[in-house]
C-alpha cells in the first residue's frame, strides 16, 4: 500500500525525524472535569470528556447526558 501511495504525484515519504517533529507539534487537549467546570459555569455549559459528557446545572453541580 505504501508503494501505491508514494506513486501519487507530489507525495513523499517522511523520515522518522520528520514524523516526530510533526506529531510533536500537535497539542493534546484534555477537557476539564465537570466538578471543576461547573463550580462557576452557568446552567447549560457543556463539561466532561466525550465518553462521559455532562451539562452544568447552574448551581455548582452537573448532570450527565
Amino acid at each position: 500500500m505504501l508503494k501505491n501511495i508514494l506513486n501519487v504525484s507530489g507525495v513523499q515519504e517522511l523520515s522518522k525525524n520528520d514524523q516526530k517533529e510533526f506529531m510533536g507539534g500537535v497539542p493534546v487537549l484534555i477537557p476539564r472535569s465537570c466538578d471543576v467546570v461547573c463550580r462557576t459555569a452557568p446552567r447549560g455549559t457543556d463539561c466532561g470528556p466525550s465518553h462521559c459528557p455532562g451539562v452544568c446545572d447552574g448551581h455548582g453541580g452537573y448532570y450527565n447526558i
